[in-house]
C-alpha cells in the first residue's frame, strides 16, 4: 500500500477493478470491485443517473491515502451501468430491497461500512436507521432528500400522479463522447478534463444511430410515487447509531435547494446521533469526482 497522505495522481493507471454479476430478486446485477479480497469491506452506493465506475476517484484516494487495504463493493442498481433492467422499471423502495440482498451476500455478520452518494446515500439513510445494529459507519455525499420545493413538498396525490404519468422521457443521446464531456464539466466546473474523459469512456455506450447513451435505463429514472414525509426522515435519522460524515458541496443544487431553509437543514443534521460534517468550498453536488482528496482524507478519519 502506498504511503499515508499519499495522493492518487490524474493518470491513466488508475486502480484496477474487477467485475462480478449476482442474482439480485430476479435481476442479474453487475458488482465492481476494487482492492484486496478479505480486507475490511466498504460498501459504495451511486447516485441517480450515475454508475458504480464513478467511484473510481474516490477508491484511489483512499487507496492512496489509507495505511491499511480494503475491499470496496459498488454496485450498479438495477438499470444503470451494466446491471440488468428491472421489467416496468425499478422503485425507489425496491433498490432498498437490492441492498438489503447485495449486503446479505457479502457480509452476513459484520459491522458496515459504507459510503453512498444522492439518491443511493438517501437509500442507505433509510437502511442505516432500519439496520442500525448493523452499521457502524455511514459517509452520506448529499442525501438530504426531501428537499424544500421539491417534488417530495407537494401534495400527495400530485406526487403519485406524476409517477401513474410514466416515463420522464428518453435518456439524453450524445453525438459524441466529446459533448458529453463537455456537458460534464459544464455542469461540474472544478471537474478536470481527464476525469471527464473517464467517465465518459466508461459511462457512455454506441447506440445504432451513432449516437452515444449514458448507461441508465429511462424506466430507471423514474422517482418513487411516496417518499417518507419529512417529519419520517427525522425519525429515521434520529434512529442511526452510525458515527455519519454528511458531506456538502457549497456550489451544489442541494446546498442552493436549502437557502433560505438553513433552520430546517440544521433541525434534520441535528438528528444524527454522531455527526462530522465536510462542506467543500465550491464544490458541485458530485464533490466526490472534484475533491476526491479532501472526501478521502475526512473519511479515514471518521474510520480512525
Amino acid at each position: 500500500m502506498a504511503a499515508v497522505n499519499a495522493t492518487a495522481q490524474e493518470q491513466e493507471n488508475y486502480a484496477a477493478s474487477w467485475s462480478e454479476h449476482l442474482v439480485v430478486r430476479g435481476v442479474r446485477y453487475h458488482i465492481r470491485h476494487w482492492g484486496r479480497e478479505g480486507a475490511p469491506k466498504l460498501f459504495l452506493f451511486h447516485g441517480w443517473m450515475d454508475s458504480s465506475v464513478t467511484w473510481q476517484f474516490l477508491v484511489d484516494e483512499l487507496i492512496a491515502q489509507s495505511s491499511q487495504d480494503w475491499h470496496f463493493i459498488a454496485p450498479d442498481w438495477s438499470g444503470y451501468g451494466e446491471s440488468e433492467p428491472r421489467a416496468g422499471g425499478s422503485m425507489f423502495i425496491g433498490f432498498l430491497g437490492d441492498m438489503e440482498h447485495i449486503i446479505r451476500h457479502y457480509a452476513s455478520e459484520e459491522k458496515l461500512k459504507i459510503i453512498a452518494h444522492s439518491m443511493g446515500a438517501n437509500l442507505a439513510s433509510i437502511y442505516a436507521s432500519a439496520r442500525s445494529e448493523r452499521v457502524s459507519h455511514f459517509v452520506n455525499l448529499e442525501g438530504l432528500a426531501p428537499m424544500p420545493s421539491g417534488i417530495f413538498e407537494k401534495p400527495l396525490p400530485d406526487q403519485v400522479a406524476r409517477w401513474l404519468n410514466g416515463s420522464r422521457g428518453k435518456t439524453q443521446a450524445y453525438q459524441s463522447p466529446e459533448d458529453f464531456v463537455q456537458r460534464l464539466r459544464e455542469q461540474n466546473p472544478l471537474l478536470s478534463e481527464a476525469r471527464a474523459r473517464f467517465l465518459a469512456d466508461n459511462f457512455l455506450t454506441p447506440s445504432d444511430d451513432g449516437s452515444f447513451l449514458p448507461k441508465a435505463d429511462v424506466e430507471a429514472r423514474q422517482v418513487a410515487p411516496i417518499y417518507p414525509h419529512p417529519d419520517q426522515v427525522k425519525e429515521l435519522l434520529m434512529n442511526i447509531s452510525a458515527k455519519v460524515l454528511v458531506v456538502r458541496g457549497s456550489g451544489s443544487f442541494v446546498s442552493k435547494a436549502y437557502e433560505g431553509h438553513e433552520d430546517l437543514l440544521a433541525e434534520r443534521l441535528a438528528c444524527y446521533q454522531h455527526r462530522s460534517d465536510l462542506i467543500l468550498d465550491g464544490a458541485s453536488h458530485n464533490m466526490h469526482h472534484e475533491f476526491p482528496d479532501k472526501v478521502a482524507a475526512s473519511v479515514l478519519t471518521l474510520f480512525a
